[in-house]
């Protein structure tokens, strides 16, 4: 779903995270669920790639990429995640900043303590070229020749990919993201576009909540 421009100046949600998945091919990137406010400084990344399961802070208004990483790991369980429908479920909020320039936080919450933390704070000018937010499943996929598919649809066979609680902050205020602030980019995504033709897109709330798995 993509949070559309003047709607917000923060967003938030619940995504899920599967320490089990494990990605082979050095080539092969699974960035799900991701999110980004619009014009923020960052966006955070639930990322699986072939050196590890990883928490990104991708840098969108200093020299990009990933800026901060916090490894899916023993410790990153204990604080971040509950369970969440059968699956392991991390909470993420970025907001801009009080006062003037577009400065942005991102934070984790913390379950042990109960609190939200700071995971990365950078200022500037957004250099996504895109005047949305996005809360979304990507991938970047090379095909299995023995399968026909992407590697990563057999790795990723039992996994599920789910965003749910994505509120926006208007105002002071943090609702659920809508129909009218926050459209899907398609009704009917295709499994084939994916490289993955078992592959499902569930719209499970009103433009708040999603799922994709197998």
């Amino acid at each position: 779903m993509f949070p559309q421009p003047g709607t917000h100046d923060g967003i938030t949600a619940t995504h899920t995270v599967d320490p089990d998945y494990h990605v082979s091919d050095a080539d092969n990137f699974t960035y799900a669920p991701t999110t980004k406010a619009q014009n923020s400084c960052m966006e955070v990344v639930t990322a699986y790639w072939n050196s590890g399961n990883e928490i990104w802070a991708w840098d969108w208004c200093g020299a990009g990429g990933p800026a901060k990483t916090v490894a899916v790991d023993a410790d990153f369980k204990a604080k971040y995640t509950k369970p969440s429908g059968g699956e392991l479920a991390y909470s993420v909020q970025l907001a801009r900043d009080p006062g003037s320039g577009n400065s942005w936080s991102s934070y984790l919450y913390n379950y042990r303590s109960a609190q939200w933390e700071l995971l990365y704070r950078q200022s500037g000018q957004d250099q996504s070229g895109l005047d949305h937010g996005w809360d979304m499943f990507e991938i970047y996929a090379s095909v299995n020749p023995s399968t026909g598919t992407g590697y990563y649809c057999t790795e990723a066979r039992n996994t599920v990919f789910d965003s749910s609680a994505i509120e926006l902050r208007h105002n002071g205020t943090w609702k659920p993201a809508s129909p009218s602030d926050s459209p899907w980019t398609e009704d009917n995504p295709s499994g084939q576009d994916f490289l993955c033709p078992q592959l499902n897109f569930i719209q499970a709330g009103a433009d708040d909540h999603w799922t994709v798995r197998q």
